[in-house]
């Protein structure tokens, strides 16, 4: 091949990628167009107003400006976010005083949570029909794991989440148990849970079955170990790598055979076919596969697995398919550490519950607008390999979601926001470097969010 063919089919290639980004923007313009027909629909209207009188009238607080007002990273005062998003709104040079927090506050007690749930599924749902999304191997690799969120603390909380009993002395305060079902490659949060902390990870993982199915593989800690929840997973035709826990037997007769790997056979216990029998799932006996490995600070993990097949699914790469799961760790950085998730814009359940789906519902809308660039940028790789791999820095694209989003999901101009993103977030990179370790250093806790001191920005 000459010098000028190899020129030729670098612009060639280049060509594609415009056109693909070009096709892309437009899915994600679609996308945009679909949340907004179905978020100012009669029907979303009726079904997540919480009574028949409610946005009923022609005011300048609709359900849809509610909706996006608590999409729109609600996280210093009220009244200031407030005048910021209708300046946005009125694209006026200065902020706005067209409502007051006290009027804002009774109006979002008429709306339902569950708005931000739908909007959430049917992004989801949209995102795995039109985009071309990574896969393992075929799998979609969803990771499963649970936390907990400290919550304004008041009578109505404490009654509706329970509370947490610290070391003696200290006060007892309200948590919130949260749960994601994580797509690890195209970093989208399938499904989310919060509920009381009385309600145990597993049975909310056993929730998130409900949108799980063939081709998924779940990635599991150890906190998801267990007959009943395994036969559960394999009832939805789908698989799972788990890791397991040093002291259960199955992993005590696995270590004493001296064995790298091998197929075991899961009975399940009287308990657990009872639980089975509840969910009417079949408690037949499990084929099994259990590996072992070292990592490097000489720690023994111990992995089980449906996945059967040794040549399509060898230990080397069941181990690294493991790793991945720590991405689920990095959405609850993300959404702890950037987003604030418990800097929360009111205090009631229903306001908490409000906060939490929204924003979810706007990383993932920040994770859609992101892939069609981290796709540009693998290609781009491909062509020119660089030192290490580079993937967007999607800190700074949650950060971009600020006011954006409100131009997005009201404005006619959403091609054109979609591209100023497109460029801004293929400027913003990070470097991927395999391999690097930080441990964790043990510090106070962080900070908490005083609910009537807000930050002014």
């Amino acid at each position: 091949m000459t010098e000028g063919d190899t020129i030729c089919l670098s612009k060639t290639s280049k060509q594609i990628l415009v056109l693909a980004w070009r096709l892309l923007s437009k899915t994600c313009a679609t996308l945009i167009d679909f949340l907004k027909i179905t978020l100012n629909s009669q029907d979303f209207l009726s079904r997540y107003r919480l009574s028949e009188k409610h946005f009923s009238r022609n005011r300048k607080l609709t359900l849809p400006i509610v909706v996006l007002f608590l999409m729109n990273w609600v996280r210093s005062s009220l009244q200031k976010e407030l005048d910021g998003f209708f300046q946005i709104l009125h694209s006026t040079d200065m902020p706005v005083r067209k409502v007051t927090a006290g009027a804002w506050c009774r109006a979002r007690r008429k709306l339902a949570f569950e708005a931000f749930v739908e909007l959430g599924a049917k992004l989801v749902s949209f995102f795995y029909a039109t985009f071309p999304h990574r896969r393992w191997k075929g799998f979609r690799l969803l990771a499963v794991d649970g936390s907990t969120l400290r919550v304004p603390s008041n009578h109505e909380t404490k009654r509706f989440f329970g509370v947490w009993h610290p070391a003696k002395g200290k006060k007892t305060c309200p948590l919130a148990r949260v749960s994601l079902l994580y797509d690890v490659l195209n970093h989208l949060t399938v499904h989310a849970l919060m509920s009381p902390k009385n309600e145990g990870e597993r049975a909310l993982a056993a929730k998130h079955l409900e949108s799980a199915g063939p081709d998924d593989l779940l990635l599991l800690d150890r906190g998801y170990t267990g007959y009943a929840f395994f036969a559960q997973v394999l009832s939805r035709k789908s698989h799972f790598l788990v890791r397991m826990k040093q002291n259960q037997t199955v992993v005590k007769k696995f270590l004493s055979s001296g064995k790298r790997e091998q197929f075991i056979t899961l009975e399940p216990s009287p308990l657990a076919r009872k639980a089975c029998d509840q969910k009417g799932i079949p408690a037949a006996p499990l084929k099994l596969r259990i590996l072992r490995f070292t990592v490097k600070n000489r720690c023994r993990v111990i992995l089980l697995t449906s996945l059967l097949d040794r040549e399509r699914f060898p230990l080397s790469e069941l181990k690294e398919l493991y790793s991945k799961r720590w991405e689920v760790e990095s959405a609850y950085k993300w959404i702890k550490c950037r987003i604030e998730i418990e800097n929360f814009s009111g205090k009631s359940p229903l306001t908490i519950l409000q906060d939490f789906h929204a924003r979810v519902l706007t990383a993932n809308l920040a994770a859609v607008i992101a892939h069609p660039v981290q796709d540009r940028l693998q290609q781009e790789d491909k062509e020119h390999p660089p030192k290490h791999a580079r993937r967007i820095n999607f800190t700074y694209a949650l950060s971009a979601m600020k006011d954006n989003v409100v131009s997005l999901l009201t404005g006619n101009t959403v091609l054109e926001i979609l591209h100023a993103l497109f460029r801004l977030l293929h400027k913003t990179l990070s470097v991927i470097r395999p391999g690097r370790r930080n441990p964790r250093k043990k510090g106070p806790k962080l900070k908490l969010f005083a609910m009537a001191y807000k930050p002014i920005a």
